[in-house]
């Protein structure tokens, strides 16, 4: 009977503890910022080198713990500021961030470009699993010398996702440093033992005015900030073209689940998958761990031989 009591105590004990390890763990991710993606190479050698961000794989589009996607008008946009910006203040609109690709005045809000010229901003995020973040489209990144003015110093990178009122929600950044008369080009703080820049402040995204499009390119939009007139939530000299361009139509379908926002990586898909049913493992654990003290605290029971 000693025996049954210990064994049932320490199994009810652990299956205690593992739960409220698992609850406590359990928090959903706030506004703000989620994470540092890594450069991938860390070190740049010249501005045409393209280079990628590997983030978490879990990486998504959330509001209160729930994924959102382009059929709840949420979009994720690339971009590039001077380090120790409010990136909470950050107001993404038809052509990302903003316009200003020149850094020589100590400032820049620009949108991130792959070497094929293609903007990556207005980005839908994955169908399945919701809001997931597609790592694929994190990659071929340049900051070509035709469009980006830069100067010697850091600054902060990333992407970022903003919800159907295009406010900045979630944003994944890390801080790299420049130098454009030397190589290596560009460098994680790390890689040239440097200290980060302070992690941006967390505070009430401004709303920005104006929906998005999709793709465009280099050419498009250097012609576009010629031209003056401003687009809603850019700076001064933003695209008039961007007027003209309609808001992306809902990417969801009813009838066929299909969305061009899902992600292409298995591990990513069966991550998000994972973690978004722990109460229901963590509870099949708890049935385990429950059968297992009451098997092992039985009597063990033996019935005579039956005479021949």
């Amino acid at each position: 009977m000693k025996r049954a009591v210990v064994v049932r105590a320490a199994v009810v004990g652990g299956v205690v503890t593992t739960l409220l390890a698992v609850f406590a763990g359990a928090s959903f991710a706030a506004d703000g910022r989620q994470g540092e993606p890594a450069l991938v190479p860390a070190s740049v050698e010249a501005p045409t080198q393209a280079f990628s961000f590997q983030a978490p794989v879990d990486a998504r589009c959330e509001e209160d713990g729930v994924g959102r996607t382009g059929a709840d008008n949420w979009r994720w946009h690339g971009f590039i500021v001077e380090a120790g910006r409010d990136l909470s203040t950050l107001r993404f609109g038809p052509l990302g961030p903003g316009d200003d690709f020149d850094a020589t005045d100590g400032t820049i809000t620009a949108a991130l470009l792959t070497a094929g010229g293609e903007g990556v901003w207005q980005r839908i995020p994955g169908l399945e699993p919701e809001g997931h973040i597609n790592p694929d489209e994190l990659t071929g990144f340049v900051l070509d010398p035709t469009v980006y003015t830069l100067r010697d110093g850091d600054y902060q990178i990333g992407f970022a996702c903003t919800d159907g009122a295009l406010a900045t929600r979630q944003w994944w950044a890390t801080t790299v440093t420049i130098s454009t008369s030397a190589a290596p080009f560009m460098t994680t703080p790390s890689a040239a033992g440097a200290s980060s820049a302070p992690a941006a402040t967390d505070g009430a995204p401004p709303v920005a005015a104006g929906a998005g499009s999709t793709t465009t390119t280099a050419a498009t939009l250097a012609a576009a900030t010629a031209d003056g007139a401003a687009a809603p939530g850019q700076g001064s000299g933003a695209a008039a073209a961007a007027g003209a361009v309609e808001p992306p139509a809902a990417t969801s379908d009813a009838s066929t689940g299909a969305n061009s926002g899902v992600s292409s990586s298995p591990l990513a898909a069966l991550s998000a998958a994972a973690g978004g049913l722990p109460v229901v493992w963590w509870a099949l654990l708890a049935v385990v761990f429950a059968r297992a003290a009451y098997l092992l605290a039985r009597r063990v029971r033996t019935r005579p031989l039956s005479a021949p």
